[in-house]
């Protein structure tokens, strides 16, 4: 099932390359079902690119942190209407190898955040940065499960949405 949110499924890259380029590190690269891409058929997001599809804030535990910690970064819902990205999951890949797949459903149901920010200081590649997935624990406490924890990746530089 797709997010249901409005969001094109399919079109091909060669439509959708109305994304700016980036014009700063690249933080994230974005691949699969996309309707808006920048290089080819990916979108490779730098800081300003992100920010440019809206930011929040989430304040929340973690299994990893002490007490409650106010994220900063982009919902994971806007990233997938600002990319126009379809699919039923997405796998995403930390800096170290570690992957994970989520169904898209979570970014409807529980909304995380693509959080480079903690307590108003970046995220670092040694503080799980410069990306990390948040859910939100302390508003939905059924998310304390290990299932969720595992998808709460960290050191996150790529995502790719497709049909399961």
């Amino acid at each position: 099932m797709a997010l249901a949110m409005g969001v094109a499924c399919g079109r091909g890259a060669a439509q959708a390359s109305d994304l700016a380029p980036p014009s700063a590190e690249v933080v994230l690269t974005v691949k699969g079902l996309l309707g808006r891409t920048n290089v080819g058929d990916e979108a490779h997001l730098d800081r300003p690119l992100l920010e440019g599809f809206g930011s929040g804030t989430l304040t929340t535990w973690t299994p990893w942190t002490d007490g409650e910690i106010e994220f900063e970064g982009l919902p994971l819902r806007d990233l997938v209407l600002g990319l126009q990205a379809g699919g039923t999951a997405i796998r995403l890949r930390a800096l170290n190898d570690y992957h994970v797949v989520i169904p898209m459903s979570d970014a409807r149901d529980y909304d995380p955040l693509v959080a480079w920010r903690a307590d108003g200081v970046d995220l670092t590649r040694r503080d799980r940065g410069p990306l990390w997935i948040i859910y939100p624990w302390s508003a939905h406490p059924d998310l304390d499960k290990r299932v969720i924890s595992q998808r709460s990746i960290w050191q996150l530089y790529e995502l790719e949405f497709y049909e399961n």
